[in-house]
């Protein structure tokens, strides 16, 4: 054997440094939204009664938790898959939560289209209710001033049975187009909110500019009597599957039959609307003046298929807005003063059935009843 020479024996230090650990640091305020799904299954038992009566986003809170996760930005299209490896394609709800970055002052409006129900909150507060079980539908807010900055964002969705579509959008001053929100103005975590006024914007009722009807040439013998004026605009040029009547100035169409109406009471079926020749894709504004026998707290109904809006005084009192899935009623209220009050009716049908019903309810009688034609003048 060879000479190897002393050997020498290496005895390490003990205890050994630690290679250094590189800590990404996370940012307090990141891209995304916290997402939660729930489960709806036994909420929607039995599904039949839930369905022939209507379904909204129920509390969350009292739901069933199945997962988390982390979303880019809101845009759901999906038909039976399982969202987000939940084991869910239907009957869930999903909250996405997080700040909202507006890149500029001024007025901003926004939407869900959704199916099926969505509901919007900016800073806590509502602004889009696209509530209920219907197809695939757009509804707006009205405009509301914000601050450039950082705003709290909360959107609430809920899919019954089949496609479960969910996008939000927003339009701003410098911002011609009505655009889907993009992943780059979604935030989560720690992120310093700006001051917003949007409570107090949001508590005062919305105005509408009522142009007269000296807009229009109106026909030989138009005459002040009770009933109401009803304008008809064919509506084949807009999207108005999609475009609902916020944010739609029915003005800006083009007129296509004038007639009186002695009041909102039609099931009109798959005929033709009213005196007119049309069946589908128009719009109606009704007009006139209403009669209050009695000062106080008036209740107003729509029920109609599709959308409806109701105005006194240029004061939205009923958003029955929407492309809805058959008849759907909404109410609203208003005090107002004994005497006549301007009284305005926006109403568009897609395709389908055609039906409104318009209703009251105040001093002395609780129960809703079809506002009579003897009520209204034009």
């Amino acid at each position: 054997m060879g000479d190897c020479g002393d050997v020498v024996q290496y005895s390490p230090s003990w205890p050994m440094a630690a290679p250094d650990t590189v800590v990404e640091e996370v940012p307090a305020c990141r891209d995304g939204l916290d997402a939660t799904i729930y489960d709806m299954s036994e909420y929607a038992k039995p599904w039949d009664k839930l369905m022939s009566e209507g379904i909204d986003i129920p509390d969350l809170g009292d739901l069933p938790f199945r997962k988390d996760f982390v979303a880019d930005l809101v845009d759901m299209n999906i038909f039976h898959y399982d969202l987000e490896n939940s084991g869910l394609n239907d009957w869930f709800a999903v909250k996405y939560e997080g700040y909202l970055d507006i890149p500029e002052a001024g007025s901003w409006t926004f939407g869900t289209e959704s199916d099926d129900g969505s509901m919007l909150y900016i800073d806590d507060v509502l602004v889009v209710d696209n509530n209920g079980s219907h197809g695939t539908q757009l509804v707006k807010s009205r405009p509301f001033e914000l601050n450039s900055g950082m705003h709290r964002f909360r959107a609430e969705y809920f899919d019954a049975m089949g496609n479960a579509n969910m996008k939000v959008f927003m339009q701003g001053p410098s911002q011609e187009w009505w655009g889907r929100i993009n992943a780059d103005r979604f935030h989560r975590g720690d992120c310093e909110a700006v001051g917003s006024t949007i409570a107090e914007q949001a508590a005062e009722p919305e105005k509408k500019e009522i142009p007269t009807w000296a807009t229009y040439e109106k026909p030989e013998g138009w005459t002040t009597e009770p009933g109401l004026n009803a304008i008809f605009f064919t509506t084949y040029a807009t999207n108005f599957g999609n475009v609902m009547l916020k944010g739609t100035t029915l003005e800006d169409l083009e007129p296509v039959h004038f007639q009186t109406v002695p009041n909102l009471d039609q099931d009109n079926g798959m005929g033709k609307l009213w005196d007119s020749d049309y069946v589908d894709q128009i719009a109606i504004i009704f007009e006139g003046d209403i009669q209050i026998p009695e000062a106080g707290k008036w209740k107003f109904s729509t029920k109609s298929d599709d959308g409806t809006l109701l105005y006194i005084d240029g004061q939205m009192v009923v958003d029955n807005d929407g492309f809805h899935y058959g008849q759907e009623a909404k109410v609203g209220d208003v005090e107002l003063d004994e005497g006549q009050h301007h009284f305005r009716v926006e109403y568009f049908d897609g395709h389908g059935d055609s039906n409104i019903q318009v209703k009251w309810a105040g001093p002395g009688f609780d129960d809703y009843e079809i506002i009579p034609p003897y009520a209204f003048t034009h």
